[in-house]
C-alpha cells in the first residue's frame, strides 16, 4: 500500500488559525492503526489556532517538526521548535502551533483517543533501547549499552573493582561517580544487584539520589535481554517505586552461589541455599562420608534449606558467546578456533590473557552466570539481592 507525497493533500482552516494550511491525511479509511497520521504545511505566519480537546471528546496529539521553525503553546508553557523536536499535547490542554520562520513549516501530526492504560511496548527491542536512552539522558544515569552489551561501547568500560568498593563505602556520590558515564557493557547483573542492595539499605535522601541510576540500569537490562535480566529489572523498578515484587527477597550472594562446586570430583551435584540467611553450602559439605560427621552441615528436616540442584556447567557456551560478540574479527576468529577440541579451556584462558581481555571475559562470564542463577531462584519464588558483600580493601577478584 503506497501513498505518495501530495497526492491526497488539501487546504484546510484547522481551528480558525491565521491562514489556511496544507494537510495530507495518510491512508485515511485504509489503515487500521487507531491514530490519524497527518502532514501539515503551514505558510509563514500561519497557525493552527488555540484549542483544546475536552474529556467528552478526548484526543491526544503529537507534533513533530520536519522542516522549518515553530512555536508551540501548551497551556501556560511555550516551546520554540526546530526539525526533530516534538511536543505532546495531552487531553484537555489548550494548545496552538505557529510558524515563526520565513519558510513553510512542515509538521507530522499524530493524534487519536488515548487508551485507559499505557500501552505495553516492552516486548519490542526498540522500546527497550528507547527506555535505556531516555534513562541515560537523565542526570546521574549510567551510559546505555549496545544491544549485545559489548565491552568498549558507550563510555569508558566500568571498573568493577571500584564499583564493588564504592558499593560498600559510605558515600553515594562515590558510587554514582563510578557508574555515571561508564559503559556497563556486560556487567549489568553485577551493577544492578549492587545498586539494588545499596538502594534498599539507603536513607530516604540517598534513595532519591540513587533512583535515576537504578531506573537507568533497569532500562538497560530491558534492552540487553539476557537470561535473568527481566527479573532483575523488575526488582529494581519495584524498589524504586517503593513496592515489593511477588515472592521472597533473600540476601543471596550470587557470586558465591555460582562459584559453588557443581558435580565433578568434589562430590554430588548442586548446592543448598538457606532462604533465611542466604548462606550457600555445596552438596558435598552435607555428606558425612565426604567431610566427616563433625564437619558436615545438617540440612535434614530444616525447611530453611533449599536444594537448588545442579546449576549447570555453561562455561564453554559462555566462551563461545563471548568470542562471537567481540568487535575485532581477528580476536574473534582466534578465540573461536581455540575453544575447539581438547584443551579448549586452557587455550582460551591463555589467549584472553595475551589479548588483555581477562577483565572483559570475567565480567561477561559472571553476568551470564548470575542471570541464570537468578532464573533458577525465581522458580522457587526467590528474589536475590545484596550479592556483592566484599568489604572495602579486600582483594575483590582472584582469577
Amino acid at each position: 500500500m503506497l501513498e505518495r507525497a501530495g497526492e491526497t493533500a488539501f487546504d484546510h482552516d484547522m481551528h480558525h488559525g491565521a491562514l489556511p494550511m496544507r494537510v495530507q491525511w495518510y491512508f485515511l479509511d485504509r489503515s487500521r492503526l487507531p491514530v490519524a497520521v497527518q502532514l501539515w504545511e503551514l505558510p509563514p505566519g500561519g497557525s493552527e489556532g488555540m484549542h483544546a480537546h475536552p474529556d467528552d471528546e478526548p484526543l491526544e496529539e503529537l507534533y513533530l517538526v520536519i522542516e522549518g521553525s515553530a512555536r508551540m503553546r501548551v497551556d501556560e508553557e511555550e516551546h520554540d521548535l526546530g526539525p526533530g523536536d516534538a511536543v505532546l499535547a495531552p487531553v484537555g490542554a489548550e494548545h496552538d502551533l505557529r510558524n515563526t520562520g520565513s519558510r513553510p513549516l512542515k509538521v507530522l501530526v499524530v493524534w487519536g483517543r488515548p487508551s485507559a492504560e499505557p500501552v505495553d511496548w516492552s516486548p519490542f527491542g526498540t522500546a527497550r533501547g528507547s527506555r535505556a536512552a531516555r534513562a541515560a539522558a537523565e542526570g546521574g544515569a549510567p551510559t546505555a549499552t549496545s544491544e549485545h552489551g559489548r565491552p568498549g561501547h558507550g563510555g569508558a568500560v566500568l571498573d568493577l573493582r571500584a564499583f564493588r568498593v564504592a558499593r560498600h563505602g559510605d558515600s553515594v556520590d562515590d558510587l554514582l561517580t563510578v557508574v555515571t558515564g561508564a559503559d556497563l557493557g556486560s556487567a549489568l547483573q553485577q551493577v544492578g544487584d549492587g545498586l539494588l542492595a545499596r538502594y534498599l539499605g539507603a536513607s530516604p535522601g540517598d534513595r532519591e539520589r540513587l533512583r535515576p541510576a537504578v531506573l537507568a540500569v533497569a532500562a538497560q537490562l530491558d534492552g540487553r535481554d539476557w537470561e535473568g535480566d527481566d527479573l532483575l529489572a523488575e526488582d529494581l523498578r519495584a524498589a524504586a517505586d517503593g513496592t515489593e515484587p511477588p515472592g521472597r527477597m533473600v540476601p543471596v550472594d550470587l557470586d558465591e552461589l555460582t562459584s559453588a562446586p557443581h558435580g565433578g570430583e568434589l562430590g554430588d551435584d548442586g548446592c543448598y541455599l538457606n532462604v533465611v540467611t542466604g548462606d550457600v553450602v555445596p552438596s558435598f559439605l552435607t555428606d558425612p562420608m565426604e567431610v566427616g560427621e563433625d564437619q558436615a552441615v545438617d540440612v535434614e528436616g530444616d525447611d530453611s534449606w533449599l536444594w537448588l540442584g545442579d546449576l549447570g556447567d555453561t562455561e564453554w557456551r559462555d566462551m563461545e558467546a563471548f568470542s562471537l560478540q567481540l568487535p575485532d574479527e581477528r580476536h574473534r576468529a582466534r578465540l573461536l578456533d581455540a575453544i575447539e577440541g581438547k584443551g579448549a579451556f586452557s587455550r582460551f584462558r591463555r589467549i584472553i590473557g595475551d589479548l588483555d581481555l581477562v577483565p572483559q571475559w570475567l565480567s561477561y562470564r559472571d553476568d551470564r552466570r548470575w542471570g541464570r542463577a537468578r532464573e533458577a531462584l525465581a522458580v522457587h519464588g526467590i528474589h536475590p539481592w545484596g550479592s556483592v558483600r566484599f568489604p572495602p580493601g579486600q582483594d575483590l577478584r582472584s582469577t
